[in-house]
C-alpha cells in the first residue's frame, strides 16, 4: 500500500525506492514471520479434486497430526517453506507457537515483486528488476532515472492528450 500511496502522492522516485527496499529486505529474510502468513478457509478434503495439491489441505492435515481439531470450513494459516516444488510445501503457523522452519524468502520476494511491479512498471521497473535490484548502476544513473520518472508523460486514453505525471495524478 505504501508504494501505491507514494505514487498517488506524486512521489514516484520514492515509491520505486520503497518497493526495491521491501523486496530486497524480504529476499534477505529481514521480515517477521507474521508478515509471511497466508490464511484461507479449508473445506472438507473430499471437496477438492486434488486435495494434496492444496496448501490449506496440507496445513489442515499437519494440524490434525499435531493434535489440533479441524472442522471443515475453518480458516487455517501457513508459511511457505518451499515454493519451488509442486505442490509447494507449507507448514502451519500457530499464533503463540515458535515457528521452527525456514520460510522460503525467495518465494515471498517474487510474490511481492510481481504485485509491486504493477505500479512500478510505469516507471521502468519490472518484477525482475525489483527482484534482482539491478537498475541502479551508479548514483548518477539513478539520478538520471529519477529525472526521467518525474518527467514521464502519459497519454489520456479518452482524449489522446499528453500529460505529465503531475497532471496525470
Amino acid at each position: 500500500m505504501e508504494t501505491f500511496n507514494l505514487i498517488l502522492d506524486g512521489r514516484p522516485y520514492e515509491a520505486v525506492a520503497y518497493a526495491r527496499e521491501v523486496v530486497a529486505r524480504t529476499l534477505k529474510g529481514d521480515v517477521n514471520n507474521e508478515e509471511l502468513v497466508i490464511s484461507k478457509s479449508c473445506r472438507s478434503f473430499s471437496e477438492y479434486v486434488r486435495p494434496e495439491s492444496q496448501a490449506s489441505v496440507q496445513t489442515a492435515k499437519k494440524l490434525i497430526e499435531k493434535g489440533y481439531d479441524f472442522i471443515p470450513g475453518m480458516k487455517v494459516s501457513w508459511i511457505v517453506v518451499d515454493g519451488s516444488v509442486s505442490p509447494q510445501l507449507v507448514e502451519p503457523y500457530i499464533v503463540g507457537e515458535e515457528f521452527k522452519y525456514k520460510p522460503d524468502y525467495k518465494y515471498y520476494a517474487k510474490r511481492l515483486a510481481n504485485t509491486l511491479s504493477s505500479a512500478t512498471e510505469a516507471f521502468g521497473w519490472t518484477d525482475i528488476d525489483l527482484l534482482q535490484n539491478t537498475k541502479q548502476t551508479s548514483l548518477e544513473a539513478w539520478n538520471e532515472r529519477k529525472e526521467r520518472i518525474n518527467n514521464k508523460v502519459f497519454k489520456n486514453k479518452k482524449t489522446d492528450e499528453i500529460l505529465t505525471l503531475e497532471e496525470f495524478m
